[in-house]
């Protein structure tokens, strides 16, 4: 059962139900970072398993993946956070402003 945790084809599924749920949401705050992040640890789950880095195991134990998820999250919401500030800003001619 823990095999499954290792299987790429279950992150980018489950990054995909979360970006869809991200749709209906709109708060870019928890689905969408969650989702890319799955997504993003999907791929580097297929490159291991592929022999892409050369024998090196990025991920050994069951719980690698989940921690690593954890921090692709974290580092994808700054992302989204700075991205979404920047746009705020550039908008400055807004019709509400007197």
């Amino acid at each position: 059962m823990i095999e499954y945790i290792f299987n790429p084809t279950l992150w980018s599924i489950l990054g995909l139900i979360l970006i869809v749920l991200e749709l209906t949401d709109g708060s870019k705050i928890f689905f969408l970072p969650f989702g890319l992040a799955s997504i993003a640890n999907g791929i580097l789950i297929y490159f291991q398993n592929n022999g892409s880095f050369n024998e090196i195991i990025i991920l050994k134990y069951w719980h690698s993946p989940l921690i690593s998820v954890g921090l692709l999250a974290i580092a994808f919401a700054l992302i989204l956070r700075l991205l979404s500030s920047q746009k705020k800003d550039d908008d400055s001619s807004d019709i509400n402003e007197y």
